[in-house]
């Protein structure tokens, strides 16, 4: 069997584009898949060696060359595009990038299904990988976080944190102080082994932080980053949270204008103030009564989420670019 990616035998079927095309019905016989880690890094980018690749690709496999840029966040990629668009016939290649295929709502669709959750805490929130934006709220909650509440900010990925740290910022590093840390040290779900960090993705297959009434979802993206919907959006979704975002504004609005419906909090628009408005709600002491008032929300949600026919529609710009070159 062929490689899934070409030049690049590593990473299986399950995890790839053509699996995720496959699924959702999009032609995939005459294409060939690039991943990015062939292509050159955007912030190194070389639109001359870019057309090269797409041409040495279309000579090897005699099938369409699919630039996969759509997993990560790019700033520079509408740069890319305007310097690729120079040198290389748009009908000779796809370029997907982010927002033009749901990869990590299906990922979330096919993981395990979890037993109905109690909703036994208030508040849950799981910082990820080290970003400013992430650790600046939690600097700001942690004096609040009760008990009842299931945070965790981990210590890892210190190299992408840096990159994260705004210009003229200097006391950055007080934020690393004391990780990672938990409201409760069972609830770290990143341990070291071996020298590297691991998740314990065996023992936690349901973290707590999604057991509870609602999901702070610490998103790889800062607030003023375009959209990027990730993993971290869809689980808390799919298994019954009420959730707000604290990561990309524009993403509230991309997940409203798909049809899910989101607290008042999570539409506020300016930066600070939704930093602020989600402080205040770890003050709040009446979270489940927000939690109950807003059932139907959250039966809604998990019900569209969970749909092939949602995971379709999201899918539809990666249909219209394949299908328009085929």
């Amino acid at each position: 069997m062929d490689n899934i990616y070409w030049h690049h035998p590593e990473i299986p079927y399950q995890f790839s584009h053509r699996h995720d095309f496959d699924v959702v019905g999009i032609p995939t016989d005459a294409l060939s898949f690039i991943d990015e880690t062939v292509l050159p890094r955007l912030n190194e980018f070389s639109a001359h060696r870019v057309a090269e690749l797409v041409d040495q690709c279309h000579r090897e496999t005699k099938k369409l060359p699919v630039l996969c840029w759509d997993r990560n966040y790019f700033p520079e990629i509408e740069q890319c595009k305007i310097e690729l668009d120079k040198v290389l016939d748009s009908d000779r290649y796809v370029l997907l990038e982010p927002g033009d295929f749901p990869h990590w709502l299906l990922q979330c669709q096919m993981g395990p299904m979890a037993r109905p959750l109690e909703r036994r805490y208030r508040l849950g929130y799981l910082s990820g990988g080290l970003r400013y934006h992430r650790l600046l709220l939690a600097s700001r909650i942690k004096q609040h976080v009760t008990k009842d509440d299931v945070v965790v900010i981990n210590d890892y990925d210190i190299e992408n944190y840096l990159n994260t740290v705004p210009l003229g910022c200097p006391d950055h590093e007080m934020y690393l102080k004391d990780l990672p840390w938990a409201s409760d040290p069972s609830f770290v779900d990143y341990v070291k082994e071996n020298g590297q960090e691991q998740q314990h993705i065996n023992q936690i297959k349901v973290h707590p932080a999604y057991d509870t009434k609602i999901h702070i979802i610490g998103e790889t993206g800062r607030p003023d980053q375009p959209t990027l919907v990730s993993e971290k959006t869809w689980r808390p979704l799919i298994l019954g949270c009420l959730t707000v975002t604290w990561g990309p504004m524009e993403n509230t609005h991309y997940l409203k204008s798909t049809g899910i419906e989101l607290l008042d909090i999570d539409l506020i628009s300016d930066a600070d103030n939704k930093l602020d408005a989600i402080v205040e709600l770890f003050k709040r002491d009446d979270i489940d009564d927000i939690y109950q008032k807003n059932r139907e929300m959250v039966e809604h949600n998990k019900t569209l989420v969970s749909s092939r026919d949602y995971l379709i529609e999201l899918a539809e710009p990666a249909c219209r670019k394949v299908m328009e070159r085929l």
